[in-house]
């Protein structure tokens, strides 16, 4: 099974703030090398 996280989680690992976060998150989607389950606030992120 593999790992699956929250945009909070990771952002809190990495030290990162939200601003500074959002638009690579977005970009990693979209580029398909992450994959999502659930859907808005309950979005969960994991390696493809």
């Amino acid at each position: 099974m593999r790992p699956v996280q929250s945009v909070e989680q990771i952002k809190n690992s990495l030290g990162v703030a939200t601003k500074d976060f959002q638009i690579p998150i977005v970009r990693t989607v979209s580029a398909k090398k992450i994959k999502t389950i659930g859907g808005k606030h309950g979005t969960k992120y994991f390696a493809k």
